[in-house]
């Protein structure tokens, strides 16, 4: 009996050792930026339609923090102008789009600063294994593991493992904002943007970021920075 346990016992731990050892890491690859707390110590950007616009009408501000459009010896009288203008210059633009295209929501623009990419090399083992593997390497790396490794598990065997029972996963993230309308000052002289920011994930098998399987999330925002 006791030797049955025994058997039992190394039988578990050897069993254990191999799922563990299902899949290997290569380490990091190029990330842009190269680690969490570089990309969390990132600063917002600035919206230059805004602060051409007060520069353009002599309108005295600064920024704070970096990001944050504040203007000076704020009175109700100057939020109103400033707020009526920013309501004349999106009007103006959108009217200008009814020759061309549509102004309003603007075409989302890339914020090339906030991409990140990250790698990891996977044995062949199951599907579900897969995605289990792929959920966790990826926690901590996007708000939504799950799902993104639920997307790329789907392609087990049809797109990835192929030709080789060792894959390379590369997952590449990038965000993109654009405007939904004029934006405000508010009571305390600080401008509020009106943005949408886009999220793209991909997770693929090829190291330029191409093919593979696209996730998308939108969120709205006062501020143009990648938040989710």
């Amino acid at each position: 009996m006791k030797k049955m346990f025994i058997f039992l016992l190394v039988f578990c731990t050897f069993f254990m050792f191999s799922i563990s050892s299902t899949f290997a890491s290569t380490g990091q690859v190029d990330a842009l930026p190269s680690d969490d707390a570089e990309f969390e110590n990132l600063t917002p950007m600035v919206d230059e339609r805004v602060v051409n616009l007060l520069k353009e009408n002599n309108i005295d501000f600064h920024i704070e923090d970096g990001y944050l459009i504040q203007l000076d010896n704020v009175t109700p009288e100057l939020i109103a102008d400033v707020n009526n203008k920013l309501e004349e210059d999106f009007e103006e633009q959108g009217s200008v789009a009814l020759f061309a295209a549509k102004k309003y929501p603007t075409p989302y623009q890339y914020m090339k600063t906030y991409d990140r990419v990250f790698s990891k090399k996977f044995t062949m083992a199951t599907k579900v294994a897969f995605s289990a593997g792929m959920t966790s390497w990826l926690t901590g790396k996007t708000a939504t593991p799950a799902s993104v490794a639920k997307v790329a598990a789907a392609a087990f065997g049809s797109y990835y493992f192929i030709n080789s029972n060792v894959q390379n996963v590369y997952y590449f993230s990038k965000y993109y904002y654009r405007e939904l309308g004029p934006g405000k000052v508010g009571p305390t002289g600080s401008y509020m943007g009106n943005y949408q920011i886009k999220k793209t994930e991909r997770t693929t098998k090829n190291a330029n970021g191409t093919g593979g399987q696209i996730t998308e999330r939108t969120k709205k925002s006062t501020i143009i920075e990648p938040f989710f």
